[in-house]
């Protein structure tokens, strides 16, 4: 029982595993199938002398905005694995497999939204991203009526919908950046879960200025997804949700971290905001991570990284600054701090400060003078993720 790539025959077998495992809708399972599903990017582990599947993930692929320069990342989405073969260890086969594919593959970051987050920490997989979620009565929503207004998207809005996004966003650390092709795709993810995209317009200007993607329960509207570019644009989403008040009791709003909703939202017993470390990462490959890392560091330092499942990232790495980016090599120096590579991708990717990790002993200093050097490469920044496939 070996992991390996999907053939284009194993689709169907993919599909059954997936479907026995997830309590998705026939129409999202047909939708992710015809339309996101790739056998190059599925690995399976098959039954000895069988053609039989016990267990699968897929890598979909994505780009990620990191520190303002693009890198190519894989996002393991829907492992799997058939009841009677759970607790036998195929797991850990698969993702041992999964790890060296994407380091095979020239990728020096993979992510994961994790379920239940120990699964995945010993795979040295951490926490890089956190979402915030608003429960309020919708009748709490209401505020001022201004110039703008919404309208339903569809495909013609995608490259509008791209532009919002990254524009929005491009204060953030980290994100996975979107095209119009991402748009297009959503839209019709959207359609197969009853989810609605409604776009908001400034009147005047006649500019989309952001946007919102809800469904509706029986009690509630569920904001998956807003974006908007300034205050009044929010006070618009804000009363479009008021105006659901006879519809819907509550309302239940996913955020990013810094998210100005709080400034403006009535706070008091009837509001329960809640954060939920949401997505997890893992640099893969720390050489060509940091050839990607934008940086104004000056001094450069020497770190023992710790890595149980890529040997390639296990020792002491030179990182030095050349230019405005840093260079990583292995070195025979002594090294000055060291941590796993858990450790490493949260403060690489500004989630945990250099001060906190000391303080909880997952970075260990031995030479007083790298703090500087550290302080000044790992810098700390709210980062958002919020892709569920």
């Amino acid at each position: 029982m070996y992991p390996r790539i999907a053939l284009e025959k194993d689709l169907i077998k993919v599909k059954k595993l997936w479907e026995y495992c997830f309590d998705d809708s026939d129409s999202f399972n047909n939708y992710y199938f015809n339309n996101r599903y790739c056998s190059q990017n599925t690995v399976v582990i098959p039954q000895a002398n069988s053609e039989k599947l016990l267990a699968a993930l897929q890598l979909n692929q994505y780009q990620l905005s990191f520190k303002g320069l693009i890198i190519p990342v894989s996002y393991i989405i829907g492992i799997s694995t058939l009841p009677e073969q759970r607790g036998s260890g195929l797991m850990k086969k698969l993702l041992c497999y999964t790890l060296q594919e994407i380091y095979n593959r020239n990728q020096s970051f993979a992510i994961i939204m994790a379920i239940d987050s120990r699964l995945y920490k010993k795979y040295q997989f951490s926490f890089i991203s956190d979402m915030s979620t608003y429960h309020l009565k919708t009748e709490n929503c209401r505020s001022e009526k201004n110039e703008f207004n919404l309208e339903k998207a569809d495909q013609s809005h995608c490259h509008d919908l791209a532009l919002l996004y990254n524009r929005a966003h491009r204060q953030h650390g980290l994100f996975l950046n979107r095209d119009s092709d991402y748009f297009r795709e959503l839209l019709a993810e959207l359609a197969s879960e009853n989810l609605h995209l409604y776009l908001v317009k400034n009147n005047n200007s006649g500019h989309y200025t952001g946007y919102l993607i809800y469904s509706l329960t029986e009690s509630s509207m569920i904001i998956r997804e807003w974006c908007y570019l300034n205050k009044p644009t929010l006070y618009r989403m804000l009363n479009y949700i008021y105006q659901h008040n006879m519809q819907v009791e509550n309302v239940e709003i996913t955020a990013a971290e810094d998210d100005y909703i709080k400034h403006i939202v009535p706070i008091n017993k009837k509001t329960d905001i809640r954060m939920l470390p949401f997505m997890m990462g893992r640099i893969i490959n720390v050489e060509r991570f940091f050839d990607s890392y934008k940086t104004n560091a000056k001094q450069d330092f020497t770190i023992l990284i710790n890595d149980r499942y890529l040997l390639q990232n296990n020792g002491t790495f030179h990182i030095k600054p050349e230019g405005n980016k840093l260079v990583a090599k292995k070195t025979n120096k002594k090294c000055q701090a060291e941590c796993d590579i858990a450790t490493l991708t949260q403060l690489a990717c500004g989630y945990l400060s250099v001060s906190q990790a000391c303080q909880m002993d997952i970075l260990k200093i031995y030479d007083k003078k790298v703090l500087t050097a550290l302080n000044e490469v790992f810098v700390g920044v709210v980062n958002y993720i919020n892709e569920f496939i």
